[in-house]
């Protein structure tokens, strides 16, 4: 409106023009840069996503030390397997639910404790069993051993076989004789027994 000249209208009009074309371009690099963080930031996630599954649903060495827990039943091992299987599935599953890398961390995360705990208390298990069953070993093979020594002991048997003279040489010799046999037959009778009550027995069996 302020030019006087028809030259003067073609540079207002070129000039605004420009001031146009700048804002719209402006604005459009504007939303390339957005669209391009969000892009990255979507393919981000994407990539956190997959490789955080990968790395929970890779449980061989939590499977293999399971399997290693002898004290376990076979019925415990199978479960303890299929409850790692369960913690990997609902891994994943709350990995894909995740909005952003941090919630795929915190997921992955919370599953591979589930799954460390699984492993963690099944190994307690064994090791419970193990000092037990090993505790128990060790009070037979004593009780085996003082068992025997007992029975072993006669003399005091034999002493008083030795003092009644009305039998013959032959009759305590044979007495003598028998007594040796009872504690070979109670000793052998101790090393089968298989529990300290057994051991208890086969002991007052011979004596």
């Amino acid at each position: 409106d302020k030019a006087s000249t028809t030259s003067g209208v073609t540079s207002a009009q070129s000039e605004a023009q420009g001031l146009i074309d700048k804002i719209v371009k402006d604005n459009q690099n504007l939303n390339t840069t957005r669209k391009t963080a969000e892009e990255a930031v979507a393919a981000a996630l994407v990539k956190a996503k997959s490789e955080a599954k990968a790395k929970i649903a890779n449980q061989t060495a939590a499977k293999a030390m399971i399997d290693s827990l002898t004290y376990l039943t076979v019925t415990e091992r199978t479960t303890a397997k299929s409850s790692i299987d369960q913690a990997v599935m609902s891994g994943k599953a709350k990995i894909d639910q995740a909005s952003d890398t941090t919630g795929v961390t915190k997921a992955q995360s919370e599953a591979q404790g589930s799954i460390d705990k699984i492993v963690k208390d099944n190994q307690n298990l064994n090791n419970i069993r193990k000092e037990a069953e090993e505790t128990t070993a060790a009070a037979l093979v004593k009780a085996k051993t003082e068992a025997k020594t007992k029975i072993e002991n006669q003399a005091t048997a034999k002493a008083t076989i030795e003092g009644l003279t009305y039998l013959t040489d032959a009759e305590r010799t044979a007495a003598k004789s028998n007594i040796d046999k009872a504690i070979t037959s109670g000793k052998t009778g101790i090393d089968k027994a298989s529990t300290t009550s057994g051991v208890t027995s086969a002991q007052s069996e011979a004596q």
